[in-house]
């Protein structure tokens, strides 16, 4: 009498996630209005690998072959940092190549507040390493399924920031982005707010619709990325009377949303001297 006979195979099982996107020592980024942006993985715990075997039977009388497979699926908690200020919302995610969205994939969003609660999943999990990360807008979750890849998809998420101006327009005005750069407290450069006069630089960008949504990302001074910001806005800077202005080259009277822009020549003819 022939008895049964049994093939069992089981595929590599993997120990650790591999880390894709993750970097020591990248500036963090800086954010307005609303931007595209990835993020830096800055914690990671819970790896899970789960077995799952599918057999099957195939002979007739007297014996058989049974067949014994066994795959793994994956998981892992992590936290992505997006940028240092609040992030109202996260309205769009790409994984990898597919556009889904912060439900969809179950991620939670800590804003970026200070001060900001510990999230939860590390103060009852990882009660030391629990970090709350005030002032830096966080993406996490606990227990993400990777499907039988030990690595994460390539994140990218579309975040709405501080600083919309509104009424549709959710892109910054210009001058609260260079009030934040040059005077803000947590991320500015140490220059006082009381020496700005930037009063006629946000009629003319309000006025001409010259909303931005800049994603500073690299580290560079900060009298670049306020060049970079003039050169978008057709605005130059000025020190007068003992004031940082910044004044448009703007010739012409514009209107529009809400204000209206006057230009007087004589300050045209001075920024052109």
């Amino acid at each position: 009498m022939l008895g049964s006979q049994t093939i069992s195979t089981t595929e590599p099982k993997i120990g650790a996630l591999s880390i894709q996107n993750s970097a020591f020592g990248l500036p963090i980024p800086l954010f307005w209005g609303q931007t595209r942006m990835t993020a830096n993985l800055i914690w990671y715990g819970d790896f899970l690998a789960t077995a799952h075997t599918e057999t099957t039977s195939s002979g007739g009388k007297g014996g058989g072959v049974e067949s014994s497979n066994t795959s793994y699926t994956y998981s892992a908690a992590f936290m992505f940092a997006l940028g240092e200020g609040v992030a109202s919302s996260v309205d769009r995610v790409w994984s990898s190549k597919e556009k889904t969205t912060m439900a969809a994939l179950g991620l939670t969003l800590l804003t970026g507040t200070l001060p900001q609660a510990v999230w939860g999943h590390l103060t009852t999990n990882h009660p030391t390493e629990a970090l709350s990360y005030p002032g830096i807008a966080i993406v996490a979750h606990s227990a993400f399924n990777l499907g039988g890849w030990a690595s994460l998809p390539n994140l990218s998420f579309e975040v709405s920031g501080p600083r919309q101006f509104g009424s549709g327009i959710v892109d910054a005005r210009p001058d609260e982005i260079v009030t934040d750069l040059l005077s803000s407290a947590i991320a500015g450069s140490g220059f006082p707010s009381a020496r700005l006069s930037l009063s006629v630089y946000r009629t003319y960008t309000q006025a001409a619709g010259l909303f931005l949504s800049p994603l500073l990302n690299n580290q560079q001074p900060a009298a670049q990325h306020l060049e970079d910001l003039l050169q978008a806005t057709n605005s130059a800077v000025l020190w007068s009377e003992g004031l940082l202005k910044i004044l448009p080259y703007g010739d012409t009277t514009i209107t529009g949303n809400g204000t209206t822009y006057t230009p007087v020549p004589a300050r045209a003819a001075r920024l052109a001297a």
